[in-house]
């Protein structure tokens, strides 16, 4: 069952994720026009508002908190600092295509999660941890997927067939407790355990 809120929340991800694509179009025009028709900058020291870089504009909507960014942008600053202005634009353009493979990944995280897929390390973790617990004798079927945050998995498992109701609870509980602790955000398991042979 889908948790309320949830399904909103990945709506919300492609609402950003549509900003962030916005603001990269308007970064790349900006840094394009000013490589055509070229531009005066000011206040370089300042490196903060109303410089009109685009680097700067680009950083300053949605990429602040990338370490990488940041490094390029005061790249930029110091190059027309130094009387190379043409590194303002190019700076831009560099932002702009961050910007781009950002949105890239953004994307597909977001349509992977609507669509109620998982990355496909989260399934092999799990698998691997089924697999390593002792009683299992196979892994039959794994499906996971993301609801909100947290991952829900099926997993179906062969057991030995002498195994007793008691014994297949034992395994079950250490298995939740191997793919709790390789998939940290998994908050439901469900096992389906078939005898073998």
């Amino acid at each position: 069952m889908k948790i309320p809120g949830c399904r909103a929340e990945d709506l919300a991800g492609v609402v950003i994720v549509g900003l962030i694509l916005f603001s990269a179009c308007v970064a790349g025009y900006q840094s394009v026009t000013k490589l055509i028709y070229g531009s005066e900058v000011s206040n370089v020291g300042w490196v903060g508002n109303k410089i009109g870089s685009a680097a700067l504009v680009a950083d300053g909507q949605h990429a602040r908190a990338d370490g990488f960014t940041s490094l390029a942008v005061v790249a930029g600053s110091l190059g027309v600092a130094l009387g190379y202005p043409v590194l303002d634009p190019l700076v831009g353009l560099a932002i702009t295509a961050a910007i781009l493979f950002i949105v890239k990944d953004s994307a597909l995280s977001m349509w992977r999660r609507m669509m109620d897929a998982v990355e496909p390390e989260i399934v092999r973790s799990i698998e691997e941890a089924a697999v390593g617990v002792p009683g299992v004798e196979g892994v039959r079927a794994v499906r996971t997927r993301w609801v909100g945050h947290r991952v829900h998995s099926e997993v179906e498992i062969g057991v030995p067939e002498s195994s007793s109701a008691s014994e297949v609870a034992k395994i079950r509980e250490r298995l939740f407790a191997e793919a709790k602790r390789a998939v940290p955000k998994l908050e439901r398991l469900v096992v389906e355990a078939l005898p073998r042979g």
